[in-house]
């Protein structure tokens, strides 16, 4: 509300307050300027004075004019009456009392806001007193800050020349580990001494990893340290800055403390930059450290071989047994294969020989009446119990001997199996040959053992030679498998010929094209038909098969 129409206000409510103190019933149509006594006209300005000086506080106004508002309301109504009571007289005298003071109170609280606000000067100023006291102490701990830094200075350099000492041990382990290779090549043959061999360089390399990571974990204690003074002096450089800030907001007239923080602040720029300089060593420290790592995984991944890793997430515990009934030489037939599991068009299946699933693979000639027959099998990597499958197994129509065995779901890390084109361009270097009988036990390496066959049309083998008269070395029999040293799968050896002299004997291992064909495959049903006692579409299947494979000279 504007200032001149507030007196304009308070001036007629003091002038109806006195007409009525005078006992004037009748509204007067006459001016009433003159008809106040000297007294009350002096009582009159004090009040208009008063007014005005309250008025300039803003927080106070807004309740003034509501009570203004209120009395205006309330002498509009007694305006408009033909008499007043002597009570309403008396309500609107203490009301203007009522005014009178809370101006008073107003007045009075506008006086104590204004000492406080004298106080808290004072107060600042004590506070910047305490702050100066604080930029001395701050200064004493950036010189503890600074012969600490030199400390960890004079440690970084042992530790350099502790690291110039690995590294020349690394040279010396490099050295051991080439003379390791040399040997490991040149002994071959000798499966056990090389194993042997291997399993020492192993620790050696186990030895120099445990030498590097307690160096690597010296550099973070190292680089934690210069963390932690860094945050100290950053902490330190907050508190000098909202101290300046203080101090500036309470008296500008400080210039010369000021220059002394801009000061404080320099030296803490200066040791922000040493540990700038601390950071750039401890990082070179770093990065020989990761070159040393580098070139150790390097030196593992030449005697590493993935081979076996494969080998052991991929491989499947298969067992079946079969009974087959005779008029004479009846038979119970019970057996436990070690088959990989391999993804071949998109879905994983168990790769095996037919003779091997089958268990046509010794003195066993046909079926005839089966009357038992069930196949379980278990992942090897997992504790899961066996399950029994329901098949049926697929013999392919490009190579009958190469029989597939579908999964319902994922188990294990499947092999992805290698083309003729692929192998013939990777080379026939780090194959390794698995035993199908036993999980693991016997391997043996084929590196001068195999070779490609020279047809140009599928199906491809990978031919691997048996040495008769070498009782040390693990032949390639029927159902055996060959994964490379990157773990892809080889192949599944389907057959095994001998010379006509006896003297030689090669072994032939079925390799997958990119894309199998099933439009030729042939079921092997594992199940019987409602109502039926024996499992004739089980023997029916592998009798056919084993016909075709004899006609074919297989």
């Amino acid at each position: 509300m504007n200032r001149s129409i507030l007196i304009v206000i308070c001036d007629f409510l003091v002038l109806s307050a006195l007409s009525l103190s005078n006992g004037i019933v009748q509204p007067s149509t006459k001016p009433v300027a003159g008809f106040a006594s000297r007294a009350e006209t002096v009582s009159v300005e004090k009040m208009h004075t008063e007014l005005k000086k309250r008025a300039a506080l803003r927080d106070e106004k807004e309740q003034l004019d509501a009570e203004l508002a209120v009395l205006k309301e309330s002498l509009a109504k007694q305006a408009s009456r033909t008499g007043v009571a002597q009570s309403e007289k008396e309500r609107l005298a203490a009301e203007l009392a009522v005014l009178k003071e809370s101006l008073a109170r107003q007045t009075e609280q506008a006086g104590v806001r204004q000492r406080e606000q004298e106080k808290n000067i004072g107060e600042v100023r004590k506070e910047y007193a305490r702050m100066q006291e604080k930029a001395v102490q701050l200064e004493r701990q950036l010189a503890g800050a600074q012969n600490e830094l030199q400390q960890k200075r004079d440690a970084l350099a042992r530790r350099e020349t502790e690291v110039k000492n690995i590294q020349g041990r690394y040279d010396a382990a490099v050295g051991e580990l080439q003379a390791v290779s040399g040997q490991a090549r040149q002994a071959e043959q000798k499966l056990s001494f090389t194993s042997g061999k291997l399993q020492t360089t192993e620790k050696e390399l186990q030895d120099r990893r445990s030498r590097t990571e307690e160096l690597s974990r010296e550099l973070l204690l190292a680089r934690q340290e210069a963390s932690r003074l860094s945050a100290e002096l950053e902490n330190a450089r907050g508190m000098l800055s909202r101290a300046g800030s203080d101090l500036n907001a309470a008296n500008r007239s400080l210039e010369e403390t000021r220059k002394e923080l801009t000061l404080t602040g320099k030296n803490l720029a200066v040791s922000q930059a040493m540990l700038t300089q601390t950071r750039q060593a401890v990082e070179t420290r770093e990065k020989d450290l990761r070159f040393t790592r580098e070139q150790l995984q390097k030196a593992d991944a030449l005697l590493r071989s993935d081979a076996w890793t494969s080998y052991s997430r991929a491989v499947h515990e298969l067992s079946y047994h079969l009974k087959n009934e005779r008029v004479m030489n009846s038979f119970d037939l019970k057996k436990t294969l070690y088959l990989p599991e391999v993804k071949i068009n998109g879905k994983n299946f168990l790769v095996t020989s037919f003779a091997s699933i089958t268990g046509l693979d010794g003195s066993i000639s046909g079926f005839t009446r089966v009357v038992e027959l069930s196949y379980r099998n278990r992942l090897l990597s997992s504790e899961t119990e066996a399950v029994p499958l329901t098949g049926p197994i697929l013999s392919l129509g490009e190579e009958r001997n190469v029989c597939l065995i579908p999964l319902r779901k994922q188990g294990g890390e499947p092999l992805i199996p290698i083309s003729f084109a692929e192998l013939k361009k990777r080379g026939l270097q780090n194959l390794t040959l698995f035993k199908t009988g036993t999980f693991g036990k016997e391997t043996a390496p084929l590196d001068d053992r195999c070779s490609l066959g020279l047809n140009a049309a599928a199906p491809h083998y990978l031919i691997i030679r048996n040495a008769i008269r070498n009782s040390s070395e693990l032949p390639a029999e029927v159902g055996d498998f060959v994964i490379s040293k990157e773990g892809a799968f080889v192949g599944v050896v389907v057959r095994v010929r001998s010379d006509a002299y006896g003297r030689s004997q090669e072994a032939f291992c079925y390799l997958f094209p990119p894309a199998v064909r099933w439009t030729d495959a042939r079921e092997i049903p594992l199940t019987k038909a409602a109502g039926e006692k024996l499992y004739s579409g089980f023997a029916e299947a592998v009798n056919q098969i084993q016909q075709k494979l004899s006609d074919a000279g297989k």
